[in-house]
């Protein structure tokens, strides 16, 4: 058993293959944290990064790991193997989706994300 990674899985292939995958355009935007969990974006253009992954919605258990007054809101659970940022802007159907959560899954071969979809005002 050596050289094996416990609990290690390859990238799943999915991931890559064009029937189950989707193109995603990832927007991240440019600012920086100014305290008590506030984000200041910059006036400068996001970065574009796109990619092929799985996006679906969010299940009740993936909920549960957000506050629970941001629970009611609609969201996307995203897959793919590049990281993700908090605060990076997904386009979806129509709509635009903010990350609000991030989990580096990257032992598995990618990433994990959760996206709400941005509220007016």
């Amino acid at each position: 058993m050596i050289g094996i990674l416990p609990f290690a899985t390859p990238i799943p292939a999915e991931l890559v293959n064009p029937g189950a995958s989707q193109p995603i355009r990832l927007r991240r935007m440019k600012g920086q944290w100014v305290g008590n969990g506030i984000w200041q974006e910059d006036d400068g253009a996001p970065v574009t990064i796109t990619g092929r992954g799985i996006v679906y919605p969010s299940s009740p258990d993936d909920l549960l790991a957000l506050p629970e007054g941001e629970r009611i809101n609609k969201s996307l659970t995203l897959y793919w193997p590049q990281k993700f940022q908090m605060n990076d802007r997904i386009d979806y159907d129509g709509e635009e989706y903010r990350v609000v959560r991030v989990d580096p899954w990257s032992p598995y071969g990618y990433h994990r994300a959760i996206a709400q979809v941005k509220q007016l005002g």
